[in-house]
Formats: C-alpha cells, sequence, structure tokens
C-alpha cells in the first residue's frame, strides 16, 4: 500500500480497533513530534490528511498496537493507537524531528491518538528485566507480556483507551521450524523477525517442509544461481530439475505508482523470467505466488489467515506449471 493510494474513513479506521493487534511496538518521536491540542482534535475527522504519519519497522501490519514514546525531556509513552496500514518504504517523506533523521524509512498511518497517563522510560525498563536501550533504531517491538502488564499499570481504562490497548495475538517465541505446524506458523509474531535470515528460517523452510516434506522427488536449496538475474534465496527441485524459486524479504517494498511492480517484486518477476519458472515472494506477514513470465502476482497468501488449501496451492504452483 502506498500514500497515493490509501483511502481512508471512519469505517476504515474504526475496524482496526475491533480485533486484538498482532503486534506491539514502541515507537519513537521527540518534541518536534507531540501534537498539539488541535491536531489531536483534527485526527478524529478521520481525513487521510488529518491521520498521524508515523516511522514504523518494515514488519507492520494493519491493526498492530503502537506506543508513542517521546524523547527527553519528556522521556515518556503519551499515546497509544493502531497501524491503519501495513508499513510502506518512501525515502521521500519529510520526517518532523528536532535532529537530522536519515531519510530511508518505513511508514503507516495511524488511528487517531489516545492519550494515556505517561508510562515513563524506568517503567518501560522495568518490564524489560532492567535491560532496555532506546538508541539506534527508533523502534522496538514489545511482546504480549508487556503490553499486559501495561494495562495492568495504568488501572481503569477508558473507551478510548480500552479500544486500542489490547494484548497482542502474536506468538512471540520463535517455535522449532523442523517441528512448526501450520497453527504456530500462521500465529507467529511478525515483530521478532527482524532480519531477512530470520524470515527464511521461520517463515521460508517451515512452508516448504509442509508443503513438500511428503514427496521425495521435490527438494529445496538456498541460494540457487539464476543466469542473467542474480542469485535467488531458494531454488526448488523436481527430480532433480529447477522448478521454482523463492526470494525473502523482511517486508516486500510496496511500489511508487501503480505502473511499477516495486523492487523486491521486480526481483522476483526477473527470477521467474530468467529461470522460466514459477517463483515465489515472501516476507514476515504475506506470501505472493509468480507464474513463470508473469507481470504481476496470481495469487496473495495472508500468512495469518493461511490454510490448508493454500498450502496445496503453494505445491501445485510448482508442481503442475
Amino acid at each position: 500500500m502506498t500514500m497515493t493510494t490509501l483511502r481512508l474513513g471512519p469505517e476504515s479506521t474504526g475496524r482496526w480497533l475491533e480485533t486484538p493487534p498482532v503486534n506491539a511496538w514502541l515507537l519513537m518521536g521527540d518534541d518536534d513530534a507531540f501534537p498539539t491540542t488541535g491536531e489531536l482534535a483534527e485526527q478524529w475527522q478521520h481525513r487521510e490528511e488529518d491521520l498521524p504519519l508515523w516511522t514504523a519497522p518494515p514488519q507492520t501490519t494493519r491493526g498492530d498496537l503502537v506506543l508513542l514514546y517521546f524523547m527527553a525531556p519528556r522521556k515518556a509513552v503519551h499515546f497509544v493507537a493502531r497501524a491503519v496500514c501495513p508499513s510502506f518504504y518512501d525515502s521521500g517523506i519529510d520526517i518532523n524531528a528536532v535532529g537530522n533523521v536519515d531519510v530511508h524509512q518505513w511508514w503507516t498511518f495511524l488511528t487517531p491518538l489516545v492519550e494515556v497517563p505517561p508510562i515513563p522510560f524506568a517503567s518501560l525498563r522495568k518490564l524489560h528485566g532492567g535491560h532496555l536501550v532506546l538508541k539506534g533504531k527508533p523502534r522496538h517491538y514489545l511482546a504480549p507480556h508487556v503490553i499486559e502488564a501495561l494495562i495492568t499499570d495504568i488501572g481503569e481504562l477508558n473507551e478510548a483507551q480500552r479500544q486500542v490497548l489490547q494484548i497482542p495475538t502474536g506468538i512471540p517465541d520463535l517455535p522449532d521450524p523442523q517441528t512448526m505446524t501450520l497453527p504456530q506458523w500462521r500465529d507467529l509474531a511478525s515483530g521478532p523477525l527482524k532480519l531477512e535470515k530470520q524470515v527464511e528460517h521461520y517463515v521460508v523452510e517451515p512452508l516448504l517442509r509442509m508443503c513438500f516434506s511428503d514427496d521425495p522427488s521435490v527438494s529445496w536449496f538456498p541460494q540457487v544461481r539464476i543466469p542473467g538475474a542474480g542469485v535467488a534465496d531458494y531454488g526448488i527441485h523436481l527430480e532433480h530439475r529447477l522448478r521454482g524459486v523463492v526470494e525473502a524479504k523482511v517486508a516486500i517494498r510496496q511500489p511508487r505508482t501503480p505502473s511499477s511492480p516495486g523492487p523486491d517484486l521486480e526481483q522476483a518477476l526477473r527470477y521467474a523470467h530468467k529461470a522460466d519458472t514459477p517463483a515465489m515472494l515472501i516476507d514476515s506477514n504475506q506470501v505472493l505466488l509468480i507464474d513463470r513470465q508473469a507481470r504481476e502476482p496470481r495469487k496473495r497468501i495472508d500468512r495469518r489467515s493461511a490454510t490448508e488449501a493454500d498450502l496445496r496451492a503453494v505445491r501445485r504452483h510448482f508442481t503442475n506449471d
């Protein structure tokens, strides 16, 4: 999703408050980003131009819980919200900050900010066993037990706080990829998947195992060179012949315009064209199936709602082409 295609209204922002979030994030801001009373009031008009736009982790998905922490002199969380859309990459957005900030950022729109009693850094650090470093990237994954404890500390919530502040459902502990089941795979929180190697290990490889472990004619290997295109993360072989390629990302960068596939999909399309095989582009939240010589994905699978039928679709994608 890009800024140019986002269309929001009360019904679209409100529905992300109806279900618990998958992940929770601690996002940073400074005094320049602290909203005025007027800005807070405008956000409740639900117009796209009034909703908060914030830097976010690449793995952010719709409905994720966001706690906004403001650095010195405030040093506390002052607002909570939900992500209205998956995060999108854009290096051309001006960042509202006191100091210089790297322009290469992922962004998401947020539901109108809801004020909470200030949650100081000392409280956050205590909930992390005394170890919490807020330097570096201005975003941190918060495990469900942290949110549960924060809600308890706040005490009685008003209606707006209760709608936003819900305990995330994503599993923060990463199960053994060799024994991971489909329900476990579905319920993985994307927050802990910070590196592409983690996506490969905990998302791609369990998916391939679930799809092909009962078929001895199918095998897969990492780092497969595609002549004229580069090195794909995985090659899928049927009877020792390359029948598909897989490319993994922490998050797939979306196109700036509808006429462009975006750099990550473009890479996967190039592999499919040069290898003349089907391809799969996968990140921490979604799976895209791409036919040979295609110009766009044929099917998108949301990991959180994947079914046995989706596993069969992946299998047919590579074996029945």
